[in-house]
């Protein structure tokens, strides 16, 4: 019996690829992006990109709700480079996260250690690119560094968490930059049903945080190409590894609207048995 987990996304920047699925019987396999696809690499690179560029020209802030585990390092990484090919203009990044920044530390110290890292991020941190570290990136780690960005003026880049926006330092530069039209919120994970995040990517006019009732004026736009969690092309794409011993798919870890989807796709299209637990439900294997 083999779990999935959050199976990673396509050509992820920094960690290696997503192992095949190994002969096994059965399989428990995540449903987070069950019913879509995202965009390629290339493409979430120019959306990042143009949300930047126009927030600048407007004179806003962008704001990036981000977990503190590989979504910080991977949009440092992209950021990195679209600093460093003068691609956006040059503006102050903040990582307000304590945990971000000391989790980026971690990957730092292991950065030309191939056991983890992929080889696309290798080669750039044995050329002497040190991808978390450009022009312009400042990382706040305490109370009075998290409060003084306030005191910055003019066009700048946040990334903070929680990624879904349910706590963290992203709540107070909500409550600050949500109002403004100038400024824009980037959303590039999953944001869970019923959290804050999902509400202002759902379009609500307005949301209460740290017990205001604050106006959402600003831009919004999500990106799925930066997710930890495989796309519905992925996930048929590991499962097929599998095919010929696979018994029976459990579809877990995702809402109705992409379980039930991903679990008939895999019956009309591998011809295994798929089927969706509801909670309390027990299966004989």
């Amino acid at each position: 019996m083999v779990f999935s987990g959050d199976l990673g996304n396509v050509a992820a920047p920094l960690v290696k690829d997503t192992e095949s699925l190994p002969t096994t019987d059965y399989a428990l396999i995540e449903s987070t992006y069950g019913n879509r696809l995202h965009e390629d690499i290339k493409t979430r690179k120019n959306v990042l990109e143009d949300m930047i560029e126009e927030t600048i020209k407007a004179g806003g802030t962008l704001l990036i709700p981000a977990f503190a585990t590989e979504r910080t390092q991977d949009l440092l990484y992209e950021l990195n480079e679209l600093v460093e090919n003068g691609r956006i203009p040059r503006v102050p990044v903040f990582i307000d996260s304590p945990l971000a920044i000391k989790l980026t530390s971690v990957f730092q110290k292991y950065a030309l250690n191939p056991d983890y890292f992929d080889a696309e991020s290798l080669a750039l941190e044995k050329k002497g690119d040190v991808i978390f570290n450009f022009p312009g990136l400042r990382f706040t780690l305490t109370t009075e560094q998290s409060k003084e960005i306030n005191n910055i003026k003019g066009p700048k880049i946040i990334i903070a968490g929680s990624g879904m926006s349910q706590g963290g330092r992203i709540l107070h530069h909500e409550l600050r930059y949500l109002p403004d039209l100038k400024s824009a919120i980037l959303f590039i994970g999953y944001q869970g049903e019923g959290s804050l995040g999902r509400q202002i990517l759902d379009g609500a006019k307005t949301v209460k945080i740290l017990g205001e009732e604050v106006n959402v004026n600003c831009k919004m736009k999500a990106i799925g190409g930066y997710s930890a969690h495989a796309d519905q092309t992925k996930l048929m794409t590991w499962l097929n590894s599998a095919k010929s011993s696979l018994k029976k798919v459990f579809v877990v870890q995702g809402e109705e609207d992409q379980s039930l989807p991903l679990a008939r796709k895999i019956e009309d299209e591998l011809a295994i048995e798929a089927v969706v637990p509801s909670s309390g439900e027990e299966y004989e294997l």
